[in-house]
Protein backbone atom coordinates (compact mmCIF):
# COMPACT_ATOMS: atom_id res chain seq x y z
CA UNK A 1 0.00 0.00 0.00
CA UNK A 2 3.14 2.47 0.68
CA UNK A 3 4.81 1.87 -2.28
CA UNK A 4 1.39 2.45 -4.36
CA UNK A 5 1.06 5.95 -2.53
CA UNK A 6 4.85 6.54 -2.63
CA UNK A 7 5.10 6.38 -6.75
CA UNK A 8 1.79 8.15 -7.13
CA UNK A 9 3.47 11.23 -4.78
CA UNK A 10 6.09 10.86 -6.78
CA UNK A 11 4.12 11.07 -9.29
CA UNK A 12 5.40 7.35 -11.12
CA UNK A 13 3.24 4.53 -12.21
CA UNK A 14 3.07 2.18 -9.32
CA UNK A 15 3.54 -1.60 -10.00
CA UNK A 16 0.77 -3.35 -11.34
CA UNK A 17 1.04 -6.17 -9.08
CA UNK A 18 0.76 -3.82 -6.14
CA UNK A 19 -2.12 -2.08 -7.51
CA UNK A 20 -3.72 -5.73 -8.44
CA UNK A 21 -3.36 -6.72 -4.43
CA UNK A 22 -4.84 -3.12 -3.15
CA UNK A 23 -8.01 -4.55 -5.46
CA UNK A 24 -7.53 -8.25 -4.03
CA UNK A 25 -8.01 -6.74 -0.41
CA UNK A 26 -10.87 -4.79 -0.92
CA UNK A 27 -12.50 -2.36 1.80
CA UNK A 28 -10.14 -2.43 4.31
CA UNK A 29 -7.46 -1.42 1.86
CA UNK A 30 -9.57 1.53 0.40
CA UNK A 31 -10.18 2.67 3.75
CA UNK A 32 -6.33 3.55 4.68
CA UNK A 33 -6.14 4.40 1.44
CA UNK A 34 -8.78 7.53 2.42
CA UNK A 35 -6.54 7.82 5.79
CA UNK A 36 -3.49 7.99 3.92
CA UNK A 37 -5.28 10.86 1.52
CA UNK A 38 -6.03 12.44 4.40
CA UNK A 39 -2.57 12.42 5.95
CA UNK A 40 -1.21 14.12 2.59
CA UNK A 41 -4.07 16.84 2.69
CA UNK A 42 -3.02 17.59 6.15
CA UNK A 43 0.80 17.58 5.62
CA UNK A 44 0.03 19.93 2.53
CA UNK A 45 -2.51 22.51 4.53
CA UNK A 46 0.61 22.41 7.64
CA UNK A 47 2.89 23.47 4.46
CA UNK A 48 0.63 26.04 2.88
CA UNK A 49 0.02 27.67 6.50
CA UNK A 50 4.09 27.62 7.35
CA UNK A 51 4.92 29.44 3.55
CA UNK A 52 2.55 31.89 4.65
CA UNK A 53 3.98 32.19 7.86
CA UNK A 54 7.41 32.85 5.78
CA UNK A 55 5.56 35.40 2.73
CA UNK A 56 4.49 37.73 5.83
CA UNK A 57 7.83 37.48 7.39
CA UNK A 58 9.52 38.13 4.18
CA UNK A 59 7.07 40.82 3.75
CA UNK A 60 7.91 42.51 7.06
CA UNK A 61 11.37 42.07 6.79
CA UNK A 62 11.30 44.03 3.37
CA UNK A 63 9.32 46.82 4.53
CA UNK A 64 11.68 47.15 7.75
CA UNK A 65 14.40 47.63 5.29
CA UNK A 66 13.00 50.13 3.55
CA UNK A 67 11.94 52.65 6.28
CA UNK A 68 15.95 51.54 7.28
CA UNK A 69 17.50 52.69 3.60
CA UNK A 70 14.98 55.42 3.89
CA UNK A 71 16.23 56.79 7.34
CA UNK A 72 19.79 56.68 5.86
CA UNK A 73 19.12 58.31 2.64
CA UNK A 74 17.60 60.95 4.92
CA UNK A 75 21.01 60.96 7.40
CA UNK A 76 23.38 61.04 4.62
CA UNK A 77 21.44 63.81 2.77
CA UNK A 78 21.01 66.11 6.14
CA UNK A 79 24.40 66.01 7.92
CA UNK A 80 26.60 64.10 5.81
CA UNK A 81 26.62 65.77 2.44
CA UNK A 82 25.34 62.71 1.13
CA UNK A 83 28.44 60.43 1.44
CA UNK A 84 29.99 58.81 3.90
CA UNK A 85 33.80 56.35 3.83
CA UNK A 86 35.04 54.31 6.15
CA UNK A 87 37.59 51.98 6.22
CA UNK A 88 34.87 49.29 5.95
CA UNK A 89 32.04 50.75 3.81
CA UNK A 90 31.86 53.42 1.48
CA UNK A 91 27.79 54.79 1.52
CA UNK A 92 26.51 57.76 -0.37
CA UNK A 93 23.22 58.65 -2.33
CA UNK A 94 23.05 57.84 -5.91
CA UNK A 95 20.59 59.86 -8.29
CA UNK A 96 19.64 58.75 -11.26
CA UNK A 97 18.09 60.32 -13.60
CA UNK A 98 14.06 58.78 -14.81
CA UNK A 99 12.60 60.69 -18.48
CA UNK A 100 8.73 60.47 -18.63
CA UNK A 101 8.01 60.67 -22.36
CA UNK A 102 4.52 61.79 -23.95
CA UNK A 103 3.61 61.00 -26.91
CA UNK A 104 1.52 58.42 -28.39
CA UNK A 105 1.93 55.76 -31.32
CA UNK A 106 -0.90 57.39 -33.66
CA UNK A 107 1.15 60.99 -33.48
CA UNK A 108 4.85 59.56 -33.71
CA UNK A 109 5.03 55.71 -34.95
CA UNK A 110 8.98 56.60 -35.55
CA UNK A 111 9.55 56.41 -31.92
CA UNK A 112 7.82 53.28 -31.76
CA UNK A 113 8.50 49.34 -32.00
CA UNK A 114 6.07 47.25 -33.83
CA UNK A 115 4.46 44.84 -34.03
CA UNK A 116 3.06 45.99 -30.65
CA UNK A 117 3.56 49.31 -30.65
CA UNK A 118 6.70 49.83 -27.71
CA UNK A 119 8.28 52.94 -27.36
CA UNK A 120 11.91 53.59 -28.21
CA UNK A 121 12.72 54.94 -25.26
CA UNK A 122 16.35 54.94 -25.32
CA UNK A 123 16.27 56.44 -28.63
CA UNK A 124 13.49 59.11 -27.69
CA UNK A 125 16.11 60.03 -24.52
CA UNK A 126 18.92 60.33 -26.92
CA UNK A 127 16.79 62.69 -29.28
CA UNK A 128 15.76 64.81 -26.25
CA UNK A 129 19.32 65.26 -25.48
CA UNK A 130 20.20 66.36 -29.17
CA UNK A 131 17.21 68.43 -29.07
CA UNK A 132 15.76 66.48 -32.24
CA UNK A 133 13.07 65.19 -30.48
CA UNK A 134 9.57 66.70 -31.97
CA UNK A 135 8.51 69.59 -30.05
CA UNK A 136 4.97 67.94 -29.15
CA UNK A 137 6.69 65.60 -27.37
CA UNK A 138 6.47 66.34 -23.64
CA UNK A 139 9.22 65.09 -22.09
CA UNK A 140 9.54 65.41 -18.36
CA UNK A 141 13.02 64.42 -16.53
CA UNK A 142 12.97 63.75 -12.47
CA UNK A 143 15.63 62.03 -10.27
CA UNK A 144 15.43 59.14 -8.22
CA UNK A 145 17.39 58.63 -5.18
CA UNK A 146 18.69 55.18 -4.08
CA UNK A 147 21.13 54.17 -1.49
CA UNK A 148 23.97 52.68 -2.63
CA UNK A 149 27.13 50.63 -0.53
CA UNK A 150 30.55 49.35 -1.42
CA UNK A 151 31.99 47.32 1.28
CA UNK A 152 35.95 47.23 1.29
Amino acid sequence: MEAIQQAIIEEREPDPALVALLVQEGPRAIEEWTDAIANVEAESDALKKRIDELKARKDARDKAVERMEGALLDVLKRHFGSKVKTALVTTWVQKTPTYQIGTTYEAHPELYRVPEPELKKKEAIAAHKDGTLPEDVKVIEYYTESLRVKRS
